[in-house]
C-alpha cells in the first residue's frame, strides 16, 4: 500500500472508530431494569411499572421491571449496589432503604454503595381504629389509652416499617405505653383491628377507604402536615394537637455508587418529565400519593434525614431488627 494509501486508511479507521465509541456512548443504548424488593401486584410495584412505561416512551428504550423481593428489602438493593454503574440497573426502593441503612447489620453500606436519583411519590397513613374502641377523633382516643395503660395495643405491617416508628411516635409524643403487634403484612393488620383483635393501625389510605366508607374502621387521623382529599373531613394529627406529626412512606430511584453524573442527570430529568403525565398525575392522587420528584441532592439529602430520625427513636423506643 502507498504511503498515501496508508493515511487515507488510518483517516477511514480512525473516523469510524471514534464515530463508533461516540455511538457507544450515547445513553441509553439498550433495555434498562428497575429492580423492585416487593412482589408483582402491590402498590409499590404497580407505581415502578408506570414509572417504567413513562421512562421507556420517554428514553426511547425498554424499561423492564424485575421483581426480587425478600430480607427486607435487601435481596434488591444488595443486587443493584454489585451492578454494573452504568445507568442499566436501577433500584426503585421505598421507606425501608432508610430503615435497613440505619439500623440493620448488613454486609453492604447502602448510604455509600447506592446513589439517589429522585424521590417519585410519599404516601401519608391514615389512623384506623377499630369500631369497637370508644373513639372517634385522636384526642378521644388517647383519653382512652391514658385510661387503660398497657392494656391497648397497635398494628403494624412489621417491625421497623412505616406504620411501627408512626405507632412509637404516637407513644412517644403522647406519653402512651401502646403495645407493638407486628404483622407480616398491611392485610392481616387491618384484618385484625376491624377483628377488634387490635386498636389502630397507621394505614395505607387505598388499603382503608372502603373499610371506612362502610363503617368497619373509624378513621382518627392524618400523618400527613395536610389533610386527605378522600377524608376531608378527617384531622390531621398535628392538627389534633401533636405538633409536627409528619411521618409518610416514599418511594425513590437509585443507581449503583459510581454511575456517571450525566446518567443521572439524564435519569433525574426523565423521572421529572414522567410525573408530569397528567393521566398518571392523576391517577397517583386518587391512589393518596403525593408527587415528590426531586434533584438528586435533596434526595440524598433527604435520606440522610431518614437514616439520622429512624435510629434516634430505635434508640429511644429500644427497636431491635436484628
Amino acid at each position: 500500500m502507498t504511503l498515501i494509501g496508508r493515511i487515507i486508511f488510518f483517516i477511514i479507521t480512525t473516523t469510524f472508530v471514534v464515530e463508533s465509541s461516540e455511538a457507544e456512548q450515547v445513553y441509553p443504548s439498550r433495555t434498562i431494569q428497575m429492580i423492585v424488593p416487593f412482589s408483582a401486584g402491590g402498590g409499590a410495584d404497580e407505581t415502578a411499572r408506570e414509572l417504567a412505561k413513562q421512562l421507556s416512551s420517554i428514553l426511547h428504550q425498554p424499561v423492564v421491571v424485575d421483581n426480587r423481593p425478600g430480607a427486607g428489602n435487601f435481596v434488591a438493593e444488595s443486587f443493584v449496589a454489585r451492578s454494573s454503574a452504568d445507568g442499566y440497573t436501577l433500584l426503585y426502593d421505598t421507606s425501608p432503604f432508610a430503615v435497613n441503612a440505619a439500623l440493620r447489620k448488613l454486609t453492604i453500606n447502602l448510604r455509600t454503595a447506592l446513589a439517589p436519583i429522585s424521590l417519585v411519590v410519599s404516601a401519608p397513613m391514615i389512623l384506623v381504629a377499630s369500631p369497637a374502641v370508644p373513639a372517634r377523633n385522636l384526642q378521644q382516643f388517647i383519653k382512652f389509652v391514658q385510661s387503660h395503660p398497657g392494656e391497648i395495643s397497635f398494628a403494624s405491617a412489621g417491625i421497623g416499617s412505616a406504620a411501627h416508628f408512626a405507632g412509637e411516635s404516637l407513644n412517644a409524643m403522647a406519653g402512651l405505653d401502646m403495645l407493638h403487634i407486628p404483622y407480616k403484612g398491611g392485610p392481616g393488620a387491618i384484618a385484625d383491628v376491624m377483628g377488634n383483635r387490635v386498636a389502630i393501625y397507621f394505614a395505607s389510605p387505598v388499603a382503608s377507604q372502603a373499610h371506612v366508607k362502610s363503617g368497619r374502621l373509624n378513621a382518627l387521623g392524618v400523618s400527613s402536615p395536610s389533610r386527605l382529599t378522600e377524608f376531608p373531613e378527617v384531622m390531621t394529627i398535628a392538627e389534633a394537637g401533636l405538633a409536627n406529626f409528619d411521618i409518610q412512606t416514599w418511594h425513590g430511584v437509585f443507581v449503583p455508587a459510581g454511575t456517571p453524573s450525566e446518567i443521572k442527570d439524564k435519569l433525574n430529568l426523565a423521572i421529572k418529565q414522567a410525573l408530569k403525565d397528567p393521566e398518571w398525575k392523576a391517577k397517583l392522587d386518587q391512589q393518596g400519593y403525593v408527587i415528590k420528584d426531586s434533584s438528586s441532592q435533596e434526595f440524598s439529602t433527604f435520606i440522610d434525614d431518614e437514616m439520622a430520625r429512624w435510629t434516634k427513636m430505635a434508640k429511644e423506643r429500644n427497636i431491635v431488627l436484628d
